[in-house]
């Protein structure tokens, strides 16, 4: 069923307001109790509109798809330096070789890749990876996926590609072809 014309008037408007002021972020429009017209918000300026029903991890799922995009990554095979990530096969390579990570492991270094460059906080980390529990763990954790993280991906010949950023964060840094040393 449509939504009358001019549901999500006020969100339209404001969307509006927001890109006539040069603004380029990524806005995804989710109407959870009354339904939003999405052809009006997407004339507005949205990238997405999402209308309940839509579980979390479907929204989760619209979010990462968008800050993908929004990054340069059209697929969802997204590579940076000698490292690729393949969503959809949930995979990941490092100058062809092929590293085995849990999905928690995945979950961490994915948005690591789209964020990369960036320092991403531990709480925005846990907030990811918990989002659909009930309690978070200890942020200790983080710091357990990102030792792993490195181990791994030291075995495959990447070196100091995770950085730590001291009471802040990590940040991946793109490993350039020359610092994977391929091992026999």
């Amino acid at each position: 069923m449509r939504p009358p014309p001019g549901a999500g008037t006020r969100t339209a408007t404001a969307l509006r307001a927001i890109r006539a002021a040069g603004i380029t972020a990524p806005v995804i429009a989710y109407g959870g109790i009354a339904a939003l017209d999405p052809i009006a918000l997407l004339r507005a300026g949205a990238d997405d509109v999402a209308n309940a029903p839509c579980t979390m991890e479907e929204f989760a799922e619209r979010c990462l798809a968008l800050v993908r995009r929004a990054h340069g990554f059209a697929r969802p095979e997204l590579t940076v330096g000698a490292l690729t990530l393949d969503a959809e096969a949930h995979e990941v390579r490092l100058a062809g070789r092929t590293i085995r990570l849990t999905a928690r492991e995945f979950a961490v270094l994915r948005l690591l890749v789209l964020r990369r460059g960036a320092v991403v906080r531990k709480q925005t980390m846990l907030s990811h990876l918990y989002a659909q529990d009930s309690e978070e763990p200890d942020g200790k954790i983080i710091d357990v996926f990102v030792c792993k993280l490195r181990r791994k991906l030291a075995e495959a010949g990447g070196r100091d590609v995770i950085s730590t950023v001291w009471g802040v964060g990590y940040r991946l840094d793109a490993p350039a072809e020359a610092s994977v040393a391929l091992v026999s």
